[in-house]
């Protein structure tokens, strides 16, 4: 169904206290220069409370916003030339709106195009975040956000969410963890400031499905793709099915394609990285799938290249510069024609996000404008797997059609 929203306020919340002058230039990292320039889009659904009004909703999201503000500082800056934010507390946009209808319908069973609705609307080409909120007839309300890629991943805008509702919900950021702001791990090079990232997506319409796989479907996925007494792990088995499947509707087999990984590094330093590490952590790992390659072999090319990305690995950012390159030259050398991105966002604490009103009954994943991706997320459950797959038009007709998905729609 067609949607309409009513804007009821635009605004911008600032920080609650000033930025110290000797924090007023954040550092981006190697990894955030070369992260999309685009921004990741999530937003989080709530049923009805009685016991907040919209307008007791509204006061307590913008105070505890601008009180989040004040420790997570860079994003209240301003990006400056893809080298560093200023964070001069210029403030964070901030919109509301009315929608005639009730949040379940978004919930239950959402239509991908209508979510980009809950999200703020505008140019914000250098802001780092910008928040909108739609208050439904219900009492029920979406929370939707905008973080600038160019300045962290989808981990540290959950940590953010976490913290800015427990900030709400308490009334104050005594018990707030503070995130470790630090571009040491990869230092700048500003040689390659301003040269694009080697991955080749390009913006274009995209089609979106969201399919759903509950725990006991994931288990006999991953039975099936169980090899040599390797069991994979459900985001495993799930990304052979989902290329497996992907593979059989290619127009054209022959095109050599490389499929992207994106890894959480955080964890694999020696010592690891504070998981309350702010930026881009991540590391998106390429391997080229060949004609006649099957399921299996691709698996194992995957598994082993994110192997490599071990502490040595982490250690060794500051000299990564030719790591990068390298998968830019093993595009060119294999004449890759195609490209898969495989981002995963399971185990993320996407359901702490309780302002006082209660937990989130759905987060979504909104989506990037590029064809061939497929983003995986929990179930608020947390024993099943939400894919949200973007494809051109034409491929999502095939994929949809293919018998052994029809239980998933």
């Amino acid at each position: 169904m067609e949607i309409e929203t009513k804007p009821i306020w635009k605004g911008t919340i600032k920080p609650s206290s000033p930025t110290p002058k000797s924090l007023q230039k954040y550092q981006l990292s190697f990894l955030d220069q070369r992260a999309f320039t685009t921004f990741i889009p999530f937003v989080y659904f709530y049923t009805s409370n009685p016991k907040f009004s919209d307008s007791l909703k509204s006061k307590q999201l913008k105070k505890s916003l601008s009180e989040v503000l004040s420790i997570y500082y860079p994003l209240a800056g301003r990006i400056v030339a893809n080298l560093y934010v200023d964070c001069n507390d210029a403030g964070v946009p901030f919109s509301e709106a009315q929608a005639d209808c009730d949040v379940s319908q978004f919930i239950t069973n959402p239509n991908p195009k209508n979510l980009e609705k809950f999200l703020p609307r505008g140019d914000f080409k250098d802001h780092c975040l910008a928040v909108h909120v739609t208050y439904f007839r219900c009492g029920g309300l979406a929370v939707g956000m905008l973080l600038s890629h160019k300045v962290a991943d989808g981990l540290s805008l959950h940590l953010f969410v976490s913290n800015w509702s427990n900030v709400a919900r308490n009334g104050g950021s005594g018990n707030v963890p503070l995130p470790k702001f630090d571009a040491a791990y990869a230092p700048p090079l500003d040689s390659i400031s301003l040269r694009p990232a080697p991955t080749g997506f390009v913006e274009e319409e995209v089609a979106r499905k969201i399919l759903t796989f509950p725990a006991a479907e994931i288990a006999a996925i991953q039975e099936r793709y169980t090899d040599g007494g390797h069991r994979p792990s459900r985001v495993e088995a799930l990304r052979a099915f989902i290329w497996a499947r992907y593979s059989s509707i290619r127009s054209d087999p022959s095109k050599m394609c490389i499929v992207y990984n994106s890894i959480n590094l955080r964890s694999r330093g020696d010592p690891p990285l504070s998981r309350y590490h702010f930026g881009n952590v991540v590391f998106v790992s390429g391997v080229v799938a060949a004609a006649g390659d099957g399921v299996a072999k691709l698996m194992w090319n995957v598994r082993e290249a994110s192997k490599a990305l071990d502490a040595g690995y982490v250690g060794g950012l500051k000299k990564r510069e030719t790591q990068l390159e390298e998968i830019r030259d093993q595009v060119e050398a294999s004449k890759v024609e195609e490209r898969f991105l495989f981002s995963n966002v399971c185990g993320f604490p996407l359901y702490e996000a309780d302002f006082g009103w209660g937990e989130p009954d759905r987060v979504r994943f909104v989506g990037l404008p590029y064809k061939n991706m497929a983003f995986f997320m929990d179930t608020k459950s947390g024993d099943g797997i939400e894919v949200l797959l973007q494809l051109s038009e034409q491929d999502m007709e095939k994929f949809l059609a293919h018998s052994m998905l029809k239980s998933n729609l």
